[in-house]
């Protein structure tokens, strides 16, 4: 069950509220460190090459590394988690898939690389008009 979230008065921060059984589990690929909230339920995470597992009850938040793949499931029953990403990234992009029998959440900062470059060309046309003064030349 997917419920999408995006920034309002009740809920500040877009994210993905997502229920997950104990088997199988939900892997996530987050490339800009969200947070995982337990809202119902208890969540079993683990991320690939930390030693110690988190078992997080309903309320607690579990911070997730970027880039790495953290594997996520309810300890008993079918638990409700919420997926936020950071307050200073204003457009992320969530992206279920599943592949291999395996539900894989990727999570990465949507980029308009339009709006970009013609932040940039103003930028350096505003820079040319205060630095650059054409003068005529004099003639000999």
């Amino acid at each position: 069950m997917l419920a999408p979230f995006v920034r309002s008065r009740n809920f500040p921060l877009p994210g993905l509220a997502i229920a997950v059984d104990a088997a199988p589990c939900l892997a996530i690929e987050d490339s800009v460190g969200c947070s995982a909230r337990v809202l119902d339920g208890q969540a079993w995470i683990t991320a690939d090459g930390v030693p110690e597992d988190t078992i997080a009850g309903a309320g607690v938040s579990v911070p997730l590394a970027p880039g790495v793949r953290v594997n996520l499931g309810a300890f008993r029953g079918t638990t409700t988690v919420l997926i936020s990403a950071p307050a200073h990234l204003r457009d992320v992009g969530f992206s279920l898939q599943e592949l291999g029998g395996i539900r894989v959440l990727r999570i990465a900062a949507r980029r308009r690389p339009l709006a970009w470059l013609a932040a940039c060309v103003a930028a350096i046309a505003a820079g040319a008009r205060r630095c650059l003064v054409i003068t005529p030349s004099p003639t000999l």
